[in-house]
């Protein structure tokens, strides 16, 4: 839970003004790690303005087929065979945009306040499983990680999502790994289980992400 906190008289005296304030907060509570109570404080206004245009510029993206968002593909490498070589990539999304270059801390919550983190996180597994099938044919036997936000695992339709990137991509399942947090598990566990393994009777594998930085330590 995330919250912005403003007080009335002294930071506001109009319904309209407090929540425009309240949610700014809120904001910047989301950004700072999620999960905390922020309190409004007279600076906060001036990022006010550049959130706005992020928003719009956020919108506008994601209506011109995702084309500012870029996807960075981190190696993985198999320490257990001589020369360590490359076994795959993890997916990575950033957002290079009319604004300039903007860090995944800064626009990944901004794009889950808006309700598109499921869309861009759709855009992003797509993409990936058509670059995994290009190094297969290429003669490269990688395989290729995506994260799967919360948010975008619990979408109703997220098994057909899953399916439509493998069917349209070409790509071998057993090469496509979902990453998911491990709290989410702990969160819902019955719901989480179903999904879950409905995903894995594609035929992709499944992997929990930070593993031991939460629950499980």
């Amino acid at each position: 839970m995330s919250m912005g906190t403003v007080e009335f008289p002294t930071e506001g005296n109009t319904v309209n003004e407090l929540i425009q304030k309240a949610d700014i907060t809120m904001y910047e509570a989301k950004k700072s790690g999620k999960n905390r109570i922020a309190k409004y404080t007279a600076g906060i206004d001036m990022h006010s303005e550049r959130r706005l245009d992020m928003e719009k510029n956020m919108r506008d993206a994601t209506l011109e087929n995702y084309k500012e968002f870029e996807i960075y593909y981190q190696p993985i490498v198999d320490t257990e065979r001589p020369g360590t070589p490359c076994a795959g990539a993890e997916a990575l999304v950033r957002w290079n945009s009319k604004l300039g270059f903007i860090s995944p801390a800064e626009f990944i919550p901004l794009a889950e306040y808006l309700g598109l983190i499921g869309p861009i996180g759709n855009f992003v597994l797509a993409e990936a499983c058509k670059a995994c099938k290009k190094w297969n044919d290429a003669g490269k036997m990688f395989e290729v990680n995506v994260n799967l936000s919360v948010v975008q695992l619990l979408q109703p339709d997220i098994v057909d999502v899953v399916k439509a990137a493998i069917e349209e991509s070409g790509i071998d399942p057993a090469n496509l790994t979902l990453e998911v947090t491990e709290s989410l598990a702990i969160n819902d566990l019955d719901r989480t289980k179903a999904i879950l393994m409905n995903i894995k009777r594609l035929g992709v594998h499944l992997a929990l992400d930070d593993f031991g930085t939460g629950y499980s330590s």
